[in-house]
């Protein structure tokens, strides 16, 4: 955005810089007269109307990005590329994150930088903006100044033992007073809601355990497949040409024969 042109990147194509003039109607936020200066670098735009000639704005219609929030811990840190990774509380997935030069960075109640942000951190609150991820806020604590506090995040169980779990590189004791809902097994997603001990390690108050595995598309799903039978052997059976494995596990109601 400059005095008095804009520069738009469309989903699809080149950038164009479009220019304002004094009667280029401007609406932000459903806010009606705005003017140039409200729009700022990351809004979003609903609709442009300009002349293709003079690329002159008659209307255009912005608003603002929506601000996200997450809690968790820090399970990556890339100072090089400025983005570090949390696994969050409310979210299935771990979640990468962008600082840049507006972004405020707190550590242990002091102003820090990502540089002295470590992996394991607790993160108290981080506010992102929606879509680029761009943090706007980050405030954690390191583990050494975080005993007693209860911190909750989610992700991939990678091994379990009597007395432990590995949950996306984070490793949880567990005792008898742990809740454990669902039953653990390597690759299942969990929720892990913790208690950082005076050493910096993490004792497991609650683990709630889904049996899903790998991203959604790879998940198994129950479909009904209606058809012509075309073929029939000990292992597989052709419905209007799709393949269908069976086994000794497969309920058959009926008979299976070819033309049924």
């Amino acid at each position: 955005v400059a005095k008095n042109t804009v520069t738009l990147q469309p989903r699809r194509g080149d950038a164009i810089t479009l220019k304002a003039t004094s009667t280029s109607r401007i609406h932000k936020d459903n806010i009606e007269p705005a003017s140039l200066s409200d729009l700022k670098v990351g809004d979003t735009v609903l609709a442009v109307r300009f002349d293709p000639n003079t690329l002159e704005i008659e209307r255009l219609v912005a608003k603002s990005p929506k601000t996200e929030e997450a809690q968790g811990i820090v399970s990556a840190v890339n100072a090089a590329q400025s983005t570090f990774t949390i696994l969050p509380a409310n979210r299935p997935e771990p979640l990468t994150l962008t600082v840049n030069a507006a972004s405020k960075i707190t550590r242990d109640a002091v102003a820090a930088t990502l540089a002295n942000v470590a992996v394991g951190d607790i993160v108290e609150d981080v506010e992102f903006t929606e879509g680029t991820l761009v943090v706007t806020g980050l405030v954690v604590l390191s583990r050494a100044r975080a005993t007693g506090v209860v911190v909750e995040f989610a992700g991939t169980i990678e091994s379990f033992a009597d007395t432990q779990v590995v949950v996306s590189g984070q490793k949880v004791t567990t005792n008898a007073q742990t809740e454990l809902k669902g039953q653990p097994q390597v690759g299942a997603s969990a929720r892990v809601e913790a208690l950082v001990q005076a050493d910096g390690s993490l004792l497991a108050l609650e683990v709630n355990v889904s049996q899903r595995r790998g991203p959604p598309e790879a998940q198994a799903a129950r479909v009904r497949l209606m058809g012509t039978i075309e073929s029939v052997s000990a292992s597989e059976i052709v419905i209007s040409g799709k393949k269908v494995v069976i086994d000794s596990q497969t309920e058959v109601t009926g008979i299976l024969q070819v033309g049924a």
